[in-house]
């Protein structure tokens, strides 16, 4: 019989997919109108970063399998947000966001070279 504890986990990575995926009504507005609006990119960079590293913790990690998945999900769903916005973003907003996806990639970059 499993462990409780991986059924918790479970439990959690159903959770946080859901909170990954509670962006889908603002992305289906923003697609819907053709414009960002007053919406900001930079937290769905910022999951992304975090999504990504721990996904990358997760390969590492023995027994990461939860971490992989729910992060995994994450990182995929972060990144077609992403997309949406710069697709549907004025030029000087599109100009920033890029500037902040260099500098996620360069940390990514960084922590891969680290380890």
């Amino acid at each position: 019989m499993a462990d409780v504890s991986f059924f918790v986990g479970i439990l959690g990575n159903v959770i946080s997919i859901l909170v990954f995926a509670s962006p889908i009504g603002t992305f289906r507005r923003i697609v819907k109108t053709k414009s960002t609006e007053s919406f900001k990119v930079l937290p769905y960079i910022t999951t992304l970063l975090s999504t990504s590293l721990w996904t990358f913790y997760g390969l590492l990690k023995p027994g990461g399998l939860l971490v992989v998945t729910v992060n995994g999900v994450g990182t995929v769903l972060q990144a077609i947000y992403i997309i949406l916005f710069l697709i549907n973003a004025p030029n000087d907003t599109r100009a920033k966001a890029k500037m902040a996806k260099l500098v996620v990639l360069g940390l990514q970059s960084n922590s891969l070279y680290l380890t």
